[in-house]
């Protein structure tokens, strides 16, 4: 009988695990600090900007990474602004 409650107890506790791990939005809490669409969709252009100035200084090396770097942070700067601008919503 005791395996029994301590069965029932653990998917009670599994249950309400699974109703905070719900409720949890990265984007929503990203608001709750303050962070704006505006916010992110600047960083994005200053990513632009970076990537844009490390191709002219880097055109003549055979190395890329750090531009590489800075063009995919871009996209993802511009992604978390559009879903900061629907969270505004």
């Amino acid at each position: 009988m005791s395996t029994r409650k301590d069965a029932k107890k653990a998917l009670k506790k599994a249950r309400k695990r699974a109703e905070q791990a719900a409720d949890l939005n990265p984007i929503r809490t990203l608001g709750d600090f303050g962070i704006r669409s505006n916010h992110a969709f600047a960083a994005g252009l200053v990513a632009v900007a970076f990537a844009g100035i490390g191709w002219l200084f880097s055109r003549n090396r055979s190395e890329g990474g750090a531009s590489r770097t800075a063009c995919a942070a871009a996209p993802t700067l511009f992604a978390l602004g559009l879903a900061l601008q629907n969270e505004e919503r």
